[in-house]
């Protein structure tokens, strides 16, 4: 088909998404990635996530400050083939990653207001995003170090503000390699980008906490 729909298989569509997607799609000037803001169901209490305002800065920075889930674009399939489909060397942030590399070759977007689904939210220690093993946390770091390397290309406004917030990923990463015991992936996350040292001096607290945290017991094999 002309366009391809993702869908996690614990999520829910509401109906005329695709519908209302594919109309915009039919819309001149024709926008290169349509997509719809969602509800984050937790335990009941729903919320509307707008996500990124890709219409009015269609930037990667837009997606790294905005989060775009799996399920809220309709792609159009020769944009897949130009970027190569899913990353299947991912264990996790499968979905950022194919985000990114997406609007990183498109000039326009058309965001539907309406929400187009349920992104459902588990608490639960054996979901996918809630792994936290060393070969997730390189993947998670992985997939921050491919965002920054976007973000810097990027003539945004936003570029600064998406940097420092992926310093805080990366940040994040390297606290979970400590806590997995992984001294050495974590000296290897604090130091691949000077951001993490530079990006204010609370990023900097917590870079040299986490220095410390490294040194305080014996290294483990990565």
């Amino acid at each position: 088909g002309q366009f391809i729909q993702f869908m996690d298989s614990d999520d829910l569509l509401l109906p005329q998404k695709i519908e209302r997607e594919v109309s915009a799609y039919q819309t001149l000037p024709a926008p290169d990635l349509v997509y719809s803001s969602w509800l984050v169901d937790s335990n009941g209490v729903r919320r509307l996530m707008p996500g990124p305002d890709l219409e009015a800065d269609c930037s990667v920075s837009s997606v790294v400050l905005n989060y775009l889930c799996t399920f809220a674009p309709l792609y159009r399939r020769r944009t897949l083939e130009q970027i190569g489909g899913w990353n299947s060397r991912l264990l996790c942030s499968q979905d950022r990653d194919i985000c990114t590399r997406t609007v990183s070759v498109i000039s326009a977007a058309r965001r539907i207001t309406s929400p187009g689904g349920i992104y459902r939210l588990h608490h639960s220690a054996s979901s996918i995003s809630s792994s936290r093993t060393s070969k997730h946390i390189v993947s998670a770091w992985e997939t921050n170090n491919m965002m920054t390397r976007h973000v810097l290309t990027d003539h945004s406004q936003l570029r600064q503000k998406a940097l420092q917030a992926l310093a805080h990923r990366k940040l994040k990463n390297a606290a979970e390699a400590v806590a997995c015991r992984d001294k050495t992936l974590a000296l290897r996350i604090l130091f691949s980008d000077r951001r993490i040292w530079t990006s204010g001096l609370t990023h900097l607290k917590s870079a040299l906490r986490i220095l410390v945290n490294c040194f305080a017991s014996p290294f483990s094999r990565t």
